[in-house]
């Protein structure tokens, strides 16, 4: 890693951290105390930690073991260790999906508005604490696929165990997207690399999902036959609820635009540079039509499901919008400084609208959570 990678990487976790940390100590989630719960549950050996009518089944393990790691090394509360656990794992991991875009694209800083909406994610409200971690962890692992795809013959044995690293973590926090998704990306890789190294990444994905839930440990088969039945519970036999076709389209919007624009630049392919390799297009628009073919059909759907194929469109959307700038010519600028500083702007402005409506909505959740323009409103009466 370079010093700009680690720098990047350094200021993007710090900013991160405090925004994640804000957010879930003001902001709360869907099931966060259930999800504290079911940490002590497991550290003192209650029963409970088998109910699947609760948190038991997704899996969560990563969530599980970090609150409890934080519960015994600071001696919070539960709940206070859950916060604390996914303030510090969100912002690892989003601090990691900045520099990889950054080494992706090294002369493209497309990687400053992906952290910041990553960072303020305005869907944060609708997620669960595996919903959270979950989808940032497929950030990741499909920018890593996008590396190993472009840059195959200098991949080394460490990008393939990161990769499976990456995986294992994810499958370990939500099960079954992530399997979708493993299993959709290892097929892709195997047209660059080759089965050996496909098999590695998938055994390293297995061996980090067993290592990290602790239900692996002691009853695997029983455990892997109770995921299979959580997910039949969710999508088949829960009781009935389906969202409304402007909610879907209100928690899509981003994706909407950032896949037209990949439309654009296939069908423009002989006018405008390739950004993303159509193979690796290809493999995110098979992902798109499953995940909301599958839930959109389901018995049972929650706007949660949605988030990691949203939050991988819209990590992509600055790439798009910057590539689309970097090929504009306006004729009344007569120098090519004036192109260039012009420019320049554009990625300015683009970037402060993308960051900005997010914060926007962060600020003012925060002050309808403090109760501050009501309060003000008394004041001035």
């Amino acid at each position: 890693m370079t010093r700009k990678a680690l720098l990047v990487f350094l200021g993007i976790f710090i900013a991160a951290l405090l925004i994640q940390g804000i957010t879930w100590t003001e902001l709360r989630l869907i099931d966060d105390y259930m999800w504290a719960n079911q940490a002590e549950y497991v550290a003192t050996g209650d029963v409970q930690q088998f109910d699947a009518t609760r948190a038991y089944g997704h899996p969560g393990a990563p969530i599980i073991d970090g609150t409890i790691f934080v519960n015994k090394i600071f001696g919070l509360p539960y709940f206070e260790a859950l916060v604390l656990f996914l303030a510090l794992s969100n912002g690892l991991v989003i601090g990691s999906i900045a520099v990889t875009c950054h080494i992706l694209r090294p002369k493209n800083l497309w990687w400053v508005p992906v952290a910041g909406m990553l960072a303020l994610n305005r869907l944060y409200e609708y997620g669960s604490p595996p919903s959270v971690l979950a989808p940032l962890l497929l950030v990741l692992l499909s920018l890593l696929t996008l590396w190993i795809y472009e840059n195959h013959s200098r991949a080394r044995s460490i990008h393939y165990f990161l990769w499976g690293i990456t995986g294992g973590l994810a499958t370990a926090t939500r099960a079954d997207i992530s399997t979708l998704m493993i299993a959709v990306f290892l097929f892709l890789l195997l047209w660059k690399t080759n089965l050996r190294k496909v098999f590695v990444m998938g055994a390293t994905a297995i061996l980090t999902f067993i290592t990290v839930n602790p239900f692996m440990w002691y009853m695997p088969i029983t455990h892997m036959k109770d995921l299979v039945e959580k997910a039949a519970y969710h999508y088949a036999e829960f009781e009935p609820y389906h969202i409304p076709l402007a909610t879907v389209l209100n928690i899509s919007s981003f994706l909407i635009v950032s896949m037209v624009l990949s439309f654009c630049f296939l069908l423009l392919q002989k006018k405008l540079p390739q950004v993303l390799p159509f193979g690796f297009l290809y493999a995110l628009y098979i992902l798109t039509a499953i995940v909301y073919a599958t839930f959109l059909t389901a018995h049972y759907q929650a706007t949660r499901y949605f988030l990691p194929i949203i939050f991988i469109w819209e990590t992509f959307l600055p790439l798009f919008l910057f590539s689309l700038i970097g090929e504009i010519h306006l004729d009344f600028l007569k120098t090519q400084q004036g192109q260039v500083i012009a420019r320049r702007w554009m990625y300015i402005i683009i970037s402060a609208l993308l960051i900005g409506l997010p914060l926007a909505m962060f600020i003012n959740a925060l002050l309808l959570d403090y109760g501050l323009f009501y309060s003000s409103f008394l004041y001035v009466r």
